[in-house]
């Protein structure tokens, strides 16, 4: 399925524009796990980070810079914006001491300014991968030297026998080798196919001296079902001095099934995959401002609850089929999320889509003298009136009157239902009705204020008294005061409109159209 019925309109301006590389902050950093460096269906608790906040990002037009990452996640020794704001204070960012014993290990040298984020994530395939990119400050000046500044990914879990915390092994390896990535391990001079130099800074608003060709970060025989969890971490080495960064590219990290379960022999060993992002059956229709949501996704885990996050602020519970309307055109990017009953939760992401049109207001008419107006006029609506003179059982439409107001002299008779009707370019509809009065032509010898009225419609002729009969919007009378002088009031009237007949004491009867809110 999955169509989009309506039109997208480009201005040249749009078309014109350059990206721009960025590092920007982040305040929610488990919404930037999730939203950011996740691929969709991965279950996930527990997030965490140690370090500044600032020194976590979120990387924007990785392209600009042929970074090779377009998007994605940044950790860093210093604040991450300073790769693409040129702000690095070259002899350190912090005063704490925070150190990832492993990383220690591995660099031999004291550590400094760790950036370290950390996750559980069931695995729902027997095999997972992600992309990254490291760069840093210190190239290529301190290469072969003591600030052999380090980052690592650590996961650790059922079947896993690594020689590091909780037996978990490195995945930020040298492709094809054993050999951890650092300053001293890619460079100019050792493995210089998996390095580019910008130590000119030749490249317009990036600010890294040297950095990585883009790499993977994978492992395999993971036991489906079982949980497991995940260490990224980034250190000074030596000292605070000059910065480094990781780029974790956006929306990377997924998991997949190196055997394809219904077609291969049980006797293989292939573990049968959970829902991941390849799994998941989910279509949508989007028609102006509704869209409609199909999701027939099953998921091996036990799920305890599964919603719709609209974009909009609001959440749906997910069924096979649901219907969501918007009320206010924007941009908005919907999701389904899925929780576990034990607290982990993943999200799909369907796309983002445009609401540009509607279902418009109910219009809200109202007569002042002769004229008959749409009150609450939208430019947006298509207009058509209609008339009945026997209570909306059979009408006529008023033919070449398109326009939210209009002159009903000579046009309709004292009590005639006339209904307003109005549609958009989504075809969607509304209609509103009220009683005419004619006498009301000919000018009044009073007048009513406020309008709209809320407990209270005064008079101008304060001195003379009246009776006051209010008819609603089907010719019923709903009201009859007598000896009404400056004061009627209407907060028994429900919201609506209303025609009042007014007799003088001389006989006299005029009518005026409120409206009570």
């Amino acid at each position: 399925m999955k169509k989009l019925l309506y039109s997208v309109l480009f201005t040249a301006s749009a078309l014109s524009s350059q990206a721009q590389f960025s590092v920007d902050s982040i305040s929610d950093q488990t919404s930037a796990v999730e939203d950011l460096f996740l691929a969709n269906g991965i279950f996930v608790n527990n997030i965490s980070f140690i370090g500044d906040s600032a020194q976590l990002g979120w990387l924007t037009d990785g392209d600009s810079v042929s970074l090779g990452i377009n998007e994605g996640l940044v950790l860093s020794t210093g604040v991450a914006a300073t790769v693409s704001n040129g702000n690095n204070i070259p002899v350190g960012n912090w005063s704490n001491t925070l150190s990832n014993p492993d990383l220690s290990g591995l660099t031999g040298f004291p550590t400094y300014d760790l950036a370290q984020l950390d996750f559980d994530f069931i695995a729902t395939g027997d095999s997972m991968t992600f992309q990254f990119v490291f760069g840093s400050a210190e190239y290529p000046e301190w290469v072969g030297s003591n600030f052999n500044d380090i980052f690592g990914f650590f996961v650790n879990g059922p079947g896993i026998a690594g020689p590091y915390t909780n037996g978990a092994v490195n995945l930020a390896l040298v492709p094809g080798t054993n050999t951890v990535v650092s300053i001293n391990t890619i460079n100019a001079d050792t493995n210089a196919t998996l390095y580019n130099d910008n130590s000119t800074l030749l490249i317009p608003n990036f600010f890294c001296d040297g950095y990585t060709v883009p790499m993977f970060a994978s492992i395999g025989n993971l036991i489906v079902g079982q949980t497991y969890h995940i260490t990224l971490a980034i250190t000074d080495a030596s000292d605070a001095a000059l910065d480094s960064w990781v780029f974790l590219g956006g929306n990377s990290f997924q998991q997949f099934c190196t055997v394809n379960f219904l077609e291969e022999a049980e006797d293989r060993g292939a573990q049968q995959c959970m829902l991941s992002q390849v799994k998941a059956d989910l279509d949508y229709t989007v028609f102006c401002g509704t869209i409609t949501l199909e999701n027939q996704s099953q998921v091996n885990l036990n799920v305890s609850n599964a919603y719709y996050d609209m974009g909009d602020g609001n959440t749906i519970t997910a069924h096979a089929t649901d219907v969501y309307s918007y009320v206010t055109p924007g941009n908005y990017t919907v999701k389904l999320v899925q929780e576990t009953i034990d607290g982990f939760t993943a999200k799909y992401t369907l796309g983002t889509f445009p609401i540009s049109e509607i279902m418009p207001s109910e219009p809200f008419i109202s007569q002042n003298g002769s004229i008959v107006s749409i009150d609450n006029y939208d430019p947006s609506w298509l207009v058509s009136w209609f008339v009945s003179v026997d209570g909306g059982f059979t009408y006529t439409e008023l033919e070449g009157i398109t326009t939210p107001s209009f002159d009903v002299t000579g046009i309709v008779s004292d009590g005639t239902f006339i209904y307003a009707g109005i549609s958009n370019g989504c075809l969607n509809s509304s209609v509103a009705q009220m009683v005419v009065g004619v006498n009301e032509l000919n000018e009044n010898t009073f007048s009513v204020y406020p309008q709209p009225a809320d407990q209270e419609i005064f008079f101008s002729n304060v001195n003379e008294p009246k009776t006051v009969k209010a008819f609603d919007a089907t010719g019923k009378m709903v009201m009859l005061e007598n000896n009404v002088t400056n004061v009627l009031n209407v907060s028994t009237l429900s919201p609506g409109f209303y025609v009042l007949h007014v007799t003088n004491r001389n006989g006299k009867q005029e009518r005026v159209s409120v409206m009570v809110k």
